[in-house]
């Protein structure tokens, strides 16, 4: 089975009818398949959307687990002067959190197995950070995260994704850089 054509008409098998061409009815076949098309692809884009966003949540809710149980450890422990309250870096991570699966689900099937990667690479952090109470070990973690996300990143400039979603590398990359640094920061003076 064919793609309908934009271009031309075409009949059941996918060929094109050169027969329509000439006829005054191309104009509505042709705009008729190119909005079947359209449609098509906010639909693909809006499962992908989901998809990807619930993949992410699923990860950082199950994280979340590990997080809560080990919250007076953390607060325990020396903070950098660049760690942001509580309620802050909650919102930037949940906002992060929703960049990330547009962006993935702006280029899904090239990058997914990427994103899969950063997001069990996190996981995997918040095991070992606090799960394992390791500060040396969550830096390590993140510094693998934080490979993989430019290794996505460049991914996502290099794929067909709108503009939008490659506006959006620059701040995931920040981000990134940001929970890297902290973690760094944290395994230094603890």
């Amino acid at each position: 089975y064919a793609e309908p054509s934009i271009t031309a008409p075409s009949n059941d098998f996918g060929e094109m009818d050169e027969s329509l061409l000439s006829s005054k009815m191309n104009s509505k076949i042709i705009n008729d398949e190119y909005k079947y098309n359209f449609y098509m692809q906010k639909v693909k884009w809006l499962y992908a959307a989901f998809f990807a966003l619930s993949f992410a949540l699923i990860v950082e809710w199950t994280g979340s687990f590990t997080v809560q149980r080990n919250l007076s450890w953390f607060f325990g422990l020396t903070l950098p002067v660049f760690w942001l309250d509580a309620t802050t870096f909650t919102a930037l991570y949940s906002a992060a959190t929703a960049l990330e699966a547009f962006v993935v689900s702006d280029a899904l099937n090239p990058t997914f197995g990427l994103y899969a990667s950063v997001k069990f690479s996190s996981a995997l952090f918040l095991a070992l950070f606090f799960a394992a109470r390791n500060p040396l070990l969550g830096l390590v973690t993140m510094t693998v995260t934080l490979a993989l996300m430019w290794i996505f990143c460049i991914f996502i400039l290099r794929s067909r994704a709108g503009k939008l979603a490659k506006a959006a590398v620059p701040v995931l990359l920040l981000w990134y850089s940001y929970l890297w640094s902290l973690s760094y920061a944290v395994a230094i003076i603890n």
